[in-house]
This record gives structure tokens, sequence and C-alpha cells, in this order.
């Protein structure tokens, strides 16, 4: 028998952006694939970075938000950027041989292991099964893509 599994107000707000930031991703897809083939593939990401990370420069200067931040904090999250790189990379890559809802669909192969990475890295044993059942069914989904 299933028990009711407590949805706090953070977790709800966090679906909430979640929804939206799917939203925007689907509707960026295709222009990805749009830039990747048109451009060298490095330039949509290249664009896509520079953006958001100026975008969110000039949202959290303001608010105080780096305030935290040191230089050993600093120089832990510099290994992200050549993982993040090579990763994008990658996949803009895979839109030059390969129609754009698959190749999209491919790159949400990483819902699963991103919640097998936050249990192993971050600790974040809160409804671990259900959320890997859902990620479990996304992958099917994924192979099913893939097969057709």
């Amino acid at each position: 028998m299933a028990r009711a599994v407590h949805i706090t107000r953070k977790e709800q707000g966090c679906a909430v952006w979640a929804f939206f930031a799917v939203a925007l991703s689907t509707i960026s897809l295709p222009f990805d694939g749009l830039s990747a083939r048109l451009a060298n593939p490095a330039f949509g990401l290249g664009v896509t970075c520079f953006i958001a990370g100026l975008g969110n420069l000039i949202i959290a200067w303001p608010r105080g938000e780096f305030k935290g931040m040191n230089f050993r904090m600093t120089l832990r999250s510099l290994w992200l950027a050549p993982l993040f790189g090579v990763g994008g990379w990658i996949t803009a890559h895979a839109f030059n041989y390969g129609s754009v809802p698959y190749v999209g669909s491919l790159k949400r192969f990483g819902v699963p292991l991103t919640i097998v990475a936050a249990r192993i890295f971050l600790r974040e044993e809160t409804n671990f099964k259900s959320r890997l059942m859902g990620g479990s069914i996304m992958f099917i989904g994924v192979i099913l893509i893939a097969l057709a």
C-alpha cells in the first residue's frame, strides 16, 4: 500500500519553477538544433551561457548573493565549467547527426542520472525512491524513442 508523501511549500515552488524551465527548454530546443546546424556547434552554447551568466550577475549582485562566496568555494565550483562545456558541446554536435526531438529526448536521460548523483553527492534522501521511479519511467521513454 502506498503511503502519502508530504510536499512542503518550498518543494511546490520548486516544482512550479521546474515546469517553467521545462517549458522554456522545450521552446528553445529547436533553436539549439538550428544554431548547431547553421553555425559552429559551440556558438549557441557560448551565447546561451553568456546570456545566462550575465542575467544571473545582474540579478544576484544587487541582492548581495555573492557575499557568502569565498575563494575556496569558487575554486570548487570552477571544475564544473569544463564538464558543462564539454557536455553541451557534445550535445550540440548531436544535433548535426540526429533529429531535434530525438536528441532532445536523449538529453532528458540526464534526469535519472541527476537523481542518483544528487543522492550520492548532495545526500538528498527525501522521496528518493519515488523520484527514481519517475526518472526511470522517463528513461524507459527515452529507450522507446531511441528504438523507434
